[in-house]
């Protein structure tokens, strides 16, 4: 299997955000209320690849729009992927480089690769962004380097 067929996600369809986003306004609605909405929390969680809590649902208006905020929830859990190979590690790497606008895959790419390095969360944006690395070779051999420091136990 391919990096791309491994890793790949689309981003998620307008109408399928538009449809949970009103799920989600309505949960909101109803929490601010203080009336019950466990059911509908239910359905909405039953549809994202990561679970939401009432807490997050009232509290993430400023820091993302809501469509930002749904398609963090509908990729994948960035941990199930585990021993990685060069080869795939090297296509996350084009991706965090060539996706540094789109919030959600920044964010699954880079927490894959930081997790199989062994890096601290935001190295891989940071080297990309901050240091202005563009060649993924170059990125790999910047994250290697910050796991030879770290002690296993």
């Amino acid at each position: 299997m391919s990096p791309e067929e491994k890793f790949a996600i689309e981003k998620p369809k307008q109408a399928l955000l538009d449809e949970l986003g009103e799920l989600v306004d309505q949960i909101e609605h109803l929490a601010h209320q203080k009336a019950p909405c466990a059911d509908k929390l239910e359905s909405l969680n039953a549809r994202l690849s990561m679970p939401t809590t009432i807490e997050d649902i009232c509290s993430y208006y400023g820091a993302c729009t809501r469509d930002e905020f749904l398609a963090n929830h509908l990729i994948p859990n960035p941990y199930q992927q585990k021993n990685l190979s060069d080869p795939e590690l090297l296509w996350l790497i084009a991706q965090v480089i060539t996706n540094l606008s789109d919030t959600a895959l920044l964010i699954y790419y880079s927490t894959i690769l930081e997790s199989n390095t062994s890096s601290t969360s935001g190295k891989v944006v940071g080297l990309v962004v901050h240091k202005g690395m563009k060649e993924p070779q170059q990125v790999l051999a910047e994250l290697r380097k910050s796991r030879e420091r770290v002690i296993h136990l």
